[in-house]
């Protein structure tokens, strides 16, 4: 999901922030229904920024080094997501972006 969302994005200087989680693919949760304790090794690593899951996003290339939020810095940014415009939605996640922030909410809020 993570190279789904990002290939839409052109990403310069904003900061990166996860609101929500990403759902699992059908054979993940397969996986783990049939085998439970595969529920403690496969991880959503895009959640509700989990430190972790921006530095795989990192490390794989995904996103820029530095650029995934975390923290109250995040908490911030997620409290004041309505002010961001949306530019991308889908059944899974709304992405919200200006020149500052992508936001990536998989809780998909509506704001008033």
């Amino acid at each position: 999901m993570a190279s789904a969302i990002f290939s839409r994005l052109e990403i310069k200087n904003q900061k990166i922030t996860v609101d929500g989680s990403s759902p699992q693919s059908p054979e993940a949760l397969l996986a783990k229904k049939n085998f439970p304790f595969l529920g403690k090794i496969i991880h959503v690593y895009m959640s509700n920024g989990w430190n972790w899951g921006g530095r795989l996003l990192e490390l794989n290339g995904i996103i820029p080094l530095g650029h995934y939020v975390v923290g109250e810095e995040r908490e911030m940014i997620v409290n004041k997501k309505c002010l961001i415009p949306i530019t991308h939605s889908n059944n899974y996640y709304i992405i919200r972006s200006d020149l500052k922030n992508v936001l990536i909410d998989f809780n998909k809020q509506q704001c008033n």
